[in-house]
């Protein structure tokens, strides 16, 4: 994983000779997780994750630059990014919503919480 996200722009200046549109996206991605051969991306939005779906031989590029990149064979998969996810949360909770939405608060970072934090 450390190799992927220190290699992450490497990528991506790789990809964009290939499809400059695909790198535009994938820009908005960030490398989440490697399962074996497969890596996963995170969009910050649903949008992008299904953009990037429809594009056609959008997972064929990204795969076959990740693989020259790496120097092996590469699968990818996109989900929405966990920390997009988590933001949406924390913009759900009514303590929050109200702050922002009342007293113009902003949120700007999210923090997890450790075990034995209350």
């Amino acid at each position: 994983m450390e190799g992927l996200q220190a290699n992450w722009e490497r990528f991506l200046t790789r990809l964009r000779p290939n499809d400059k549109m695909l790198e535009a996206l994938l820009r908005d991605a960030e490398p989440i997780k490697v399962e074996g051969n497969q890596v996963i991306l995170g969009f910050y939005y649903q949008g992008h994750v299904e953009r990037f779906e429809k594009h056609a031989n959008s997972k064929l590029i990204a795969e076959k630059v990740l693989g020259e990149v790496f120097q092996q064979d590469c699968r990818v998969k996109c989900v929405l990014s966990p920390k997009k996810a988590r933001m949406k949360a924390v913009e759900e909770d009514p303590l929050i919503h109200a702050a922002v939405s009342q007293l113009g608060a902003t949120i700007t970072e999210i923090h997890d919480q450790e075990e034995g934090d209350e």
